[in-house]
């Protein structure tokens, strides 16, 4: 899988702190999602491939594309970590802007 190739050399030998923040700065079309809370009830486990990404919004398919809001909602992934992977969770709220804008931000972890 390509998105999982792109994380894997993304990814490889760091720290957590540091990759955590490549994380949020990632690219995530191709990424393998599941919507784990979201304000809107009816999104709440979707799950699927991002296969677009905007401003506000992810679009996630599997037999069919949802269009989930990324305000209020609650991403869970999974990503390579050596020869093993984790779970990992994005908070919505922290991800409005496109991934070419995220990709230059720095983002500071919250306590």
């Amino acid at each position: 899988e390509l998105w999982w190739g792109y994380m894997k050399d993304l990814l490889e030998d760091q720290n957590v702190d540091l990759m955590l923040q490549k994380i949020a700065a990632a690219d995530y079309h191709g990424a393998k999602v599941t919507v784990v809370q979201s304000t809107c009830p009816s999104m709440i486990g979707i799950s699927g491939t991002v296969v677009m990404e905007g401003r506000s919004v992810l679009a996630i398919t599997n037999n069919g594309t949802k269009i989930v809001p990324k305000s209020g909602s609650v991403f869970r992934m999974s990503v390579p970590q050596g020869d093993d992977q984790i779970d990992v969770e994005l908070v919505g709220n922290r991800l409005m802007f496109r991934a070419a804008e995220r990709s230059v931000r720095k983002f500071k972890a919250k306590k």
